[in-house]
């Protein structure tokens, strides 16, 4: 992922939530390149498409960048360039459509857009040539995602617009025509853009249809074809236009029985049966696997769920991928490297089904048909290799599962649970339908995992673990301890409540049986019959504090005790539930109020007595008094982060950008990289040159001090050396 540091011509900032299309548009506008198609393409495999070995042939999509991994690290030190994490969140749909797609499609996706590929098919999307839903701010013109996304006609009651924006002017505005009535129309596009707004991340197809096959039970209708009033439901409301024939119970039986949908159909289905996105989201997040799935040997770095940045143990290399991605098969693109096409295939194969295949010819590429032999059954299929892995295609003769053998391992008395669905053929694992006999209820669950822990999801009707821990407590706590929250399982937490201190504690039933106790009083001393306040970690918290200047982060107190993170986070946050301790940010503590500014601060630029980092850009100027007002979000260069990407961070009620620094930041050369931050305030703000030698003159910076260094940084601070030195 190396190459050289880029720097884009005339970059606008992105707004919020903007499309990434139009954000492109608007720089080719800037740049005066609109309108020549041959500069256009150039212009784009040159700062947007940069690749290392032969051009993309063909057209290239706008709506999703190639080798996004890539393209931010080389312009990750320009200041108006998006972070990995934003492009996907906030400028593509990515997290807004994951409840429409199967965990397969969403890997496929997250490869497409991540890393380089020089065997697939790209098309240009609607937009290119039609531009929806201007909307002017001040002048200004930019296209927000939301108003892009499947099923959105409608904003603020009126029809969406097509147009054309050209040299700034808005041209050609044709309204978009309307499928069904203003009301069903304006219902949908509300419940899409929530989907943008509020995404559920770890969600897949699956879960959606778990969800509406609850929902329609709910609701009074059929889970199965043809679904009762369900048809004439949507008919009343105003919702069958939104689907593409008028036997609706058909399309509605293939959204329900098929990984590859129609996603207006869908949300169309989405938007009837819940009256609100808000339910909708409480609902599928009932199936949601919070956790992580096995990653090893990867060491997860940072989490956006489902996105994770990953440290590669054998080479070293940090990258991002999905995290159902391994599962598959997808591994590290730079270990890739030296692996030929067809060691590569072979993983891929050796993770689908039960792994027992091969391939009869050399690998063809993704979107090409391959023969492939099931050496289970001998069976040879020519397939298209992409539908293959990404659609979980293993052979016919893996879905021929033995209902029965299924039920005997979930209950072999059949007085408990019984099995009512079965789906381990396609793209989302081994899952089972379950009802539970004792309460009625039905759950979707991983097979693995209910074999694991085999107790109802809805009534937790597993009195026989939970009677058994109950007695656990009150003899391994001599009788000083309630359960406040009932055991489910080894991997949920329960409640305890300390009767001498009062303090609630939750850890995990395993972590209690080890020895676990009360937050505050283990260990604990006595004097004059009470129980101090002398937990390891409070006082490691205190002496922390002490040191920061009375803000301490979780890494700096971890080192000094013997605990595993999940304890230590589990000790942290009964301190904070218990009023002893102030939570300001992530993983930031305090025994008392500071403000955000105070925070970022003691966390990115001077920690623990040393120098770690430098406020940059417009920041630099603000705090060497070379403006007067703060910027609304400050730039920060650091030590303490390892992206080399700029990341968003929210600290109270501001925003900070931090990323690391491109040379170590120390108490001998803070100086130096606020000077080189000036330098390329006063290339951007003439009229401050002035100040900014004042300043230069003021500190003892001077063109020798700093002609070393300014290669570090980008042109900008070349070019306002000239212009401070002359």
């Amino acid at each position: 992922m190396g190459g050289k540091p880029m720097l884009l011509p005339r970059v606008l900032k992105i707004q919020d939530d903007e499309l990434l299309y139009g954000w492109y548009e608007r720089i080719l506008q800037e740049n005066r390149i609109e309108g020549n198609k041959g500069e256009e393409t150039r212009f784009f495999r040159t700062f947007f498409n940069p690749r290392e070995d032969a051009e993309i042939r063909g057209t290239i999509r706008y709506d999703y960048i190639l080798n996004l991994e890539r393209l931010c690290s080389l312009h990750a030190l320009h200041r108006k360039f998006p972070s990995v994490e934003e492009f996907l969140r906030f400028h593509t749909d990515y997290y807004a459509m994951l409840p429409l797609r199967t965990f397969g499609e969403q890997v496929k996706l997250a490869e497409f857009i991540l890393r380089p590929r020089t065997d697939r098919k790209t098309c240009i999307p609607a937009c290119q040539t039609e531009i929806i839903d201007l909307h002017a701010r001040e002048g200004s013109w930019y296209l927000r995602v939301e108003d892009q996304l499947p099923g959105v006609r409608v904003h603020n009651g009126k029809p969406l617009v097509r147009c054309r924006v050209m040299e700034g002017r808005i041209v050609g505005e044709e309204p978009l025509r309307l499928k069904a009535g203003m009301e069903a129309e304006e219902r949908l596009s509300r419940f899409v853009k929530e989907m943008y707004r509020k995404p559920a991340a770890g969600i897949s197809l699956a879960q959606t249809k778990e969800a509406v096959r609850r929902q329609l039970v709910k609701k009074g209708f059929r889970p199965e074809y043809p679904y009762g009033g369900l048809i004439s439901g949507l008919a009343d409301a105003g919702f069958a236009p939104f689907f593409r024939s008028d036997d609706i119970a058909v399309r509605i039986r293939k959204l329900m029985g098929q990984d590859s949908i129609v996603m207006e159909e869908m949300l169309a289905l989405l938007a009837f049966l819940f009256e609100e996105y808000e339910e909708f989201y409480e609902a599928v997040l009932k199936f949601r696997d919070s956790g992580l799935p096995l990653l090893e040997p990867y060491g997860v770095l940072e989490n956006f769920d489902p996105i994770l940045k990953v440290r590669c143990p054998k080479c070293g290399n940090k990258f991002y991928i999905h995290k159902y991605g391994p599962e598959i098969g997808v591994g590290c693109p730079e270990c890739d490297q030296s692996l030929t096409d067809d060691a590569i295939a072979e993983r891929y194969l050796s993770h689908l089904g039960d792994g027992n295949y091969e391939m009869l010819e050399p690998f063809q590429g993704f979107g090409k048909q391959t023969k492939i032999l099931h050496k289970t059954c001998g069976s040879v299929r020519n397939i298209n290799f992409s539908d293959m892995i990404w659609g979980r295609r293993a052979c016919t003769c893996e879905a021929g599962v033995d209902l029965e053998e299924i039920q005997r391992r979930i209950d072999p008395t059949k007085t408990r649970f019984r099995l009512l669905e079965y789906n381990g053929a396609k793209g989302e694992g081994q899952l089972i339908r379950v009802q539970c006999l004792s309460c009625g209820g039905e759950f979707m669950i991983h097979l693995k995992g209910f074999l694991d822990h085999p107790f109802c999801r809805i009534c937790n009707s597993d009195n026989r673990y939970r009677d058994t821990f109950e007695e656990k407590i009150r003899i391994l706590g001599n009788g000083e301890y309630d359960l406040i929250v009932p055991y489910v399982n080894e991997k949920t937490k329960v409640k305890i409540r300390h009767h001498r201190c009062g303090t609630d504690t939750e850890l995990y039933p395993p972590n209690f049986l080890a020895g676990q106790r009360c937050i505050l009083c283990t260990p604990a001393i006595r004097s004059r019959s009470e129980y101090s306040v002398r937990s390891n970690v409070y006082v490691a918290v205190k002496r922390a504090c002490e040191i920061n200047g009375g803000i301490c982060f979780i890494e700096d107190i971890r080192e000094g005790l013997d605990m595993k993170s999940d304890n230590l986070n589990s000790v942290m946050n009964g301190l904070i539930k218990n009023g002893y301790l102030r939570k300001l940010s992530w993983n930031t503590y305090s025994l008392e109020e500071y403000t955000a500014d105070e925070i970022a601060y003691r966390k990115y630029i001077k920690r623990n007595g040393n120098v770690e980092g430098v406020y940059a850009y417009e920041s630099a100027a603000y705090h060497a008094g070379i403006i007067e007002e703060q910027p609304e979000m400050e730039y920060i260069f650091t030590n303490m982060v390892q992206s080399e990407d700029s990341v968003r961070v929210k600290i109270a009620d501001r925003t900070f950008r931090v990323r690391k620094s491109k040379f170590p930041v120390t108490q001998e050369n803070q100086k130096i990289h606020t000077a080189l931050n000036l330098l390329m305030y006063a290339a951007e703000n003439p009229e401050k040159v002035e100040a900014v030698q004042e300043w230069m003159e003021e500190n003892g910076m001077t063109r020798q001090s700093l002609q070393l260094f300014v290669k570090a940084y980008p042109l900008g601070a070349a070019k306002g050396m000239e212009m401070v030195f002359g």
